[in-house]
């Protein structure tokens, strides 16, 4: 069954559509706390110590990857180094 919602009433519809691990990142962001702190609990909550996401740009002559981490520093800029 497809339900209609618009973006901007997404909120109140939240628990709706969102698995119970994904909610910390939900509420988080509805009250304005820092996104890495939400993240790093549903991390977390599904068994992990960290987490990588990459994604690269779509651009034809654009050759750039941006990859979002919490693991530490240290760990991102071997991995940058060992491509």
């Amino acid at each position: 069954m497809l339900i209609s919602i618009q973006p901007d009433s997404i909120g109140s519809n939240a628990n709706l559509f969102t698995p119970k691990w994904l909610q910390p990142l939900i509420e988080g962001t509805a009250h304005g706390l820092p996104v890495p702190d939400a993240v790093n609990t549903v991390v977390q909550a599904l068994g992990f110590d960290t987490m990588v996401y990459g994604a690269k740009s779509v651009g034809p002559d654009d050759e750039r990857v941006f990859v979002w981490t919490t693991a530490p520093p240290d760990w991102a800029r071997e991995y940058d180094q060992q491509s």
